[in-house]
């Protein structure tokens, strides 16, 4: 039977509830700026999430480097032009309302610690995979008190990876010093966290947080589940207790 010693995580939507954090923060944004702009809160906070999704889906290594700042703010005035709004100063303010209050949101989903402290005893190495902003998802991952439970963290900006490319996938092995047969990957996204995953041959395990079926003739995960506590069920049977 196939054992796994490595255990590879992606962070938002898999290990926290992002999706909340980011419409929560942005419904609070909405409430102060509505009157202003004549629409309704939870008009602007929808769209304003449709804009971040579509980002972080199109994500790539340049834009990566333009910056956390740019990026918020040009949401943000994408958001605000939707409605006929065309205020950049406005649009770098509201930027950075979303980012104080996003913070207050931050929740791990109800097993993502205890996997990973299972898997730690058990001697399994753990690593974080995100495309993230190393300004913002160092600090994410230290309010969220991730940080000790993990051996090492790759996150886009670091490594000049972006998921899904295989080599990000490939790299993160060799880091980790084991061959993709021996490393499962967790995420919630089927394209972005588990296709160049399995083109490499690491075990993987999709979180449907998003309740999203699977790309028809697309090749399947190893294993798909509701929640990360199911995922840990699926990872535990498979880890070599290495201690």
């Amino acid at each position: 039977m196939r054992k796994l010693r490595v255990a590879l995580f992606d962070l938002d939507d898999t290990l926290h509830d992002d999706t909340n954090s980011y419409m929560s923060a942005a419904t609070d944004v909405a409430l102060g700026v509505s009157a202003r702009i004549g629409a309704e809160p939870n008009e602007i906070a929808s769209r304003f999430g449709s804009v971040l999704r579509a980002f972080w889906k199109g994500l790539t290594v340049e834009e990566m480097r333009r910056g956390v700042e740019q990026m918020r703010s040009r949401m943000w005035h994408q958001t605000l032009a939707s409605f006929g709004v065309e205020d950049e100063e406005l649009a770098r303010s509201l930027a950075a309302q979303f980012d104080e209050r996003r913070v207050r949101y931050y929740r791990l989903f109800p097993g993502a610690l205890a996997l990973l402290v299972k898997l730690r005893r058990l001697g399994v190495k753990t690593g974080l995979v995100s495309n993230g902003f190393a300004v913002t998802h160092r600090e994410k991952i230290g309010l969220l008190g991730l940080e000790p439970y993990f051996d090492s963290i790759f996150l886009s900006d670091e490594v000049s990876f972006v998921k899904p490319d295989p080599q990000f996938f490939e790299f993160v092995c060799v880091q980790m010093n084991e061959a993709p047969a021996a490393t499962a990957m967790v995420g919630d996204r089927y394209d972005k966290d588990l296709v160049g995953a399995i083109e490499i041959g690491l075990f993987t395990v999709l979180v449907n947080t998003h309740r999203k079926p699977l790309p028809s003739g697309s090749p399947r995960p190893d294993a798909v589940v509701d929640t990360i506590a199911a995922a840990g069920d699926i990872l535990l049977s498979k880890v070599q207790s290495l201690t």
